[in-house]
């Protein structure tokens, strides 16, 4: 409840300009905005998401020393947006994703995922089915040449699962469901599985590959 989350997080009602180091600035900062995102108060949340990309700002030689976190934090903040269906001013945000020479592997890999993610997110929010399609290509490509880990394959596979499904192109859907299926991280996760394998029933009765259906009828009876 509320009240349990006021006494958990008592010592953050002071004001932002009273923490002193920078450091201790930015930690204050993530506590309200995990604070708020706990409460689901989205417009709180983006605003301190929003001082955290200040506060790396700030601070450019941090930020290029830990570029990593800084892209997480990024992250967060175009999250916040989404919650809040600011899908109109994302665009903005989802340029600054862009893979540069400049950057080494490991970062080139996190943006990949993240420019990968959000971009098929914001197409998909806001029903633009066809250029969320035109991503797949890229991504399936980016799959073979960054590195990520299978949390984050998985992330992408369902999403881009749903994409086909929602959109009835149930054939071009088929492969990814069976790449979320046989991911190692769904193997427990009988909710995920369950999930997923009633997208590829249905999708396969849509299609009406009737000797398939029932072979996955029956693994699912199983």
């Amino acid at each position: 409840s509320k009240a349990i989350l006021d006494e958990k997080f008592s010592n953050l009602s002071g004001e932002d300009k009273l923490i002193q180091s920078p450091r201790a600035q930015l930690r204050f900062f993530k506590s309200k905005g995990h604070y708020h995102s706990l409460l689901r108060n989205f417009e709180k949340l983006s605003l301190y998401c929003q001082k955290i990309i200040d506060w790396w700002e700030k601070y450019p030689k941090v930020k290029n020393e830990e570029f990593g976190r800084f892209l997480g934090d990024f992250s967060n903040l175009i999250t916040a947006y989404f919650m809040e269906e600011r899908y109109e001013e994302l665009p903005e945000l989802l340029d600054q994703l862009t893979i540069s020479d400049q950057h080494n592997f490991h970062v080139k890999s996190t943006l990949f995922y993240f420019s990968s993610l959000h971009n098929l997110l914001y197409c998909m929010n806001t029903c633009r089915f066809e250029e969320a399609k035109a991503l797949v290509p890229d991504i399936e490509k980016g799959f073979k040449i960054y590195l990520i880990n299978e949390a984050e394959k998985l992330n992408l596979s369902a999403n881009i699962s749903s994409l086909f499904f929602v959109s009835e192109a149930y054939q071009d859907g088929i492969p990814w469901l069976e790449r979320v299926l046989k991911n190692r991280k769904t193997r427990n996760r009988q909710d995920i599985q369950q999930s997923f394998r009633l997208l590829k029933i249905i999708s396969l009765f849509e299609l009406g590959e009737i000797d398939q259906l029932e072979n996955e009828l029956r693994a699912t009876s199983r």
